[in-house]
């Protein structure tokens, strides 16, 4: 079955597990002093304007990091403490009040019996209109990712990919009609690498290639402004991917 792409009734599914009862969890998503704890990708900071965690509720906040700087509204549709919640995030606010982006996500929280708690969220695109809309949308499950990674951080553990597949590497691998020499071009070029890099729909803000060099790559945001995700890595493998596609 061919992928859906990416746009309204786009979904996808992230599951990581907390080192926190799923009390303290939910809480994280409907306390505002909770929530401007771990709201955002890496390098955020939030202010939350509004937080009424009731069905129908309003969320009002605003993000900003490196590159980025906008607000993000949003609505409660569902609440079952400690069980999970259901809430609508809303991005890019277009003159109008209306929005180019609006998400359902639908979060399920479940014990695990030893002090940790699972968190299955499941994000439904309702609503993508706008090319700038589209390529933001492709950092979507990056910059979930590193919200829950925040969150992990907040709640003091849990939340990094490592423990959703169970701490063991995770490994891809790809077949490319290309020489190596072309594939190695398209992984350290920067010029390359955005050309592919989530759908090419981002600019590459940092780029030194050496082991432990630093890179930043960031998403479009709000009003033509860069960001709503910055991906960040460390280039710890330099040596070892050269000879492999030497």
């Amino acid at each position: 079955m061919a992928a859906k792409p990416i746009g309204a009734s786009f979904e996808t599914t992230i599951v990581r597990v907390f080192k926190a009862p799923a009390t303290l969890l939910f809480d994280c998503f409907t306390d505002p002093a909770h929530l401007a704890g771990w709201w955002g990708p890496l390098g955020s900071k939030i202010e939350v304007y509004k937080l009424e965690a009731r069905p129908g509720g309003e969320l009002s906040l605003r993000m900003a990091g490196p590159g980025f700087d906008h607000v993000m509204g949003g609505e409660y549709v569902e609440l079952d403490r400690p069980h999970g919640l259901v809430f609508l995030t809303k991005a890019f606010e277009a003159p109008d009040g209306g929005w180019g982006i609006i998400n359902r996500n639908s979060f399920n929280f479940e014990e695990q019996g030893d002090g940790t708690t699972k968190a299955t969220l499941h994000v439904h695109v309702d609503r993508a209109e706008g090319e700038l809309v589209l390529g933001a949308l492709g950092g979507m499950r990056a910059g979930w990712g590193q919200s829950l990674e925040r969150l992990g951080d907040h709640l003091g553990g849990g939340g990094k990919m490592d423990i959703e597949i169970g701490d063991k590497r995770l490994v891809l691998t790809r077949a490319f009609d290309a020489q190596p020499k072309r594939v190695w071009q398209a992984l350290t070029d920067p010029a390359q690498f955005a050309q592919w890099f989530c759908a090419g729909a981002g600019k590459v803000q940092a780029w030194d290639l050496r082991p432990g060099g630093q890179w930043a790559y960031s998403l479009p945001g709000a009003d033509g402004m860069i960001g709503s995700g910055v991906i960040q890595g460390t280039t710890d493998s330099y040596d070892a991917l050269a000879k492999i596609l030497a």
